[in-house]
């Protein structure tokens, strides 16, 4: 009798074990995909709202100073990483090169800032992700425009912002702890 209660029970903690690993697979993935989504849908919002005054002050061609204090205070208000990238146009495409970054880093390696050319291509916002030093960020691109000689309206530069995934991250993390 003790070695059948014995197998009952350890087959009864095999199934559930099972059963919590199919919820597990099939819920978290999902999940970290939705959260990913949202903060990516948020930085947008962000980026629509707060891009107007650097908009206004890179058509006017204000003082490079100006520009990296507008910047800087709006990552600052934002709580973004924003950089304002000059986007040129190179061998019949686009190419965009940092100008301006609220964290004052004048060459930028760990990131591509790709939504930046997709922006300028696509004239309208911008969204994606990629993996830097710190692992993956969460981008939205505002393209920002000026008039030419001719009076037509080109974009010049793109502002990102930028944010890491790590509270998302941790937010994953709390799902898979409550779960195991």
């Amino acid at each position: 009798m003790g070695t059948l209660a014995l197998r009952l029970a350890g087959l009864l903690v095999a199934i559930v074990a099972a059963a919590l690993s199919v919820v597990y697979l099939y819920v978290v993935p999902p999940l970290e995909d939705q959260l990913h989504d949202e903060s990516i849908e948020r930085l947008a919002e962000t980026a629509r709202r707060w891009s107007p005054p650097v908009q206004r002050a890179t058509a006017r061609g204000v003082d490079v100073k100006v520009v990296d204090r507008l910047v800087r205070e709006t990552a600052e208000a934002t709580g973004a990483r924003v950089t304002l990238m000059g986007i040129n146009r190179v061998g019949g495409g686009l190419q965009a090169t940092p100008r301006s970054d609220s964290t004052r880093e004048v060459a930028i390696r760990d990131l591509q800032f790709a939504v930046a050319v997709q922006a300028a291509q696509t004239r309208r916002l911008a969204t994606g992700s990629e993996a830097g030093d710190e692992g993956r960020v969460g981008e939205a691109a505002v393209p920002l425009f000026f008039e030419d000689t001719g009076g037509r309206r080109e974009v010049g530069f793109a502002l990102v912002f930028s944010r890491p995934f790590e509270d998302v991250e941790h937010s994953d993390d709390l799902v898979r702890d409550r779960m195991l």
